[in-house]
């Protein structure tokens, strides 16, 4: 793909996509994409005439003073910046390299918790989207047979009937990450790991995070 700077060029993509078989027909059944965020970012930049991380620091990272946040590149000097590992044999290695640039709109931002409690408090505050969007973002979708996927517009459902969670993981060779979000106990847990494999089965960040939760909720009654 061509760059310009250090922003990939997301129109490269589309020819590609065009000559890409459908995988279902519309409303016929749920699947995660990455390519889907990817055209969402391209979307975004066509109608605000912004680079998506131009956008990004605009509308969020600015608002919510995010100052350890950014677009994700290998070659910048990045202070207290994480380095990514794998397990290998039971020995813990560097993960794979994977380029200079990692994701477009897609993923591929850096991060601190301290800035993720900024978002946390700033999206679920309500001072970057309205409660009724919330809400509108959290239902489950509708497909073309009746029944529902348990997928949102950003975020998976969970199942558990006695909590509304909303949550979205993440992983990168070396990384691996999780935001969980329990709506009416207005508590969230979000964990950063620098390994993409554990080397039981415990250690993976939805178990981990999981875990955290059930501390805070035990003495909380469900709704």
């Amino acid at each position: 793909m061509k760059k310009t700077g250090k922003g990939v060029r997301s129109p490269d993509l589309l020819p590609l996509l065009f000559k890409a078989p459908i995988q279902s027909q519309p409303g016929e059944r749920w699947s995660y994409s990455n390519v889907g965020y990817y055209l969402l970012g391209w979307i975004i930049e066509k109608v605000t005439g912004k680079p998506y991380e131009a956008f990004l620091k605009h509308r969020i990272f600015d608002p919510l003073q995010m100052t350890e946040t950014r677009r994700m590149y290998r070659r910048d000097i990045i202070t207290n910046r994480a380095s990514g590992y794998t397990w290998e044999n039971n020995t813990l290695t560097n993960a794979k390299f994977t380029g200079v640039t990692w994701a477009y709109s897609e993923g591929g931002l850096v991060s601190s918790v301290s800035d993720l409690a900024r978002v946390d408090a700033g999206l679920f505050g309500q001072r970057l989207l309205k409660r009724t969007t919330l809400e509108r973002m959290w239902q489950p979708s509708h497909l073309g047979d009746g029944s529902l996927a348990n997928y949102g517009c950003g975020w998976n459902l969970g199942s558990d009937p006695r909590r509304r969670q909303i949550y979205h993981s993440g992983n990168k060779p070396g990384f691996a990450s999780i935001i969980q979000h329990y709506i009416d106990e207005s508590l969230t847990v979000v964990l950063l790991v620098n390994v993409d494999n554990g080397i039981n089965a415990d250690a993976d960040v939805g178990a981990i995070s999981y875990h955290v939760a059930s501390i805070f909720l035990s003495a909380v009654k469900p709704h």
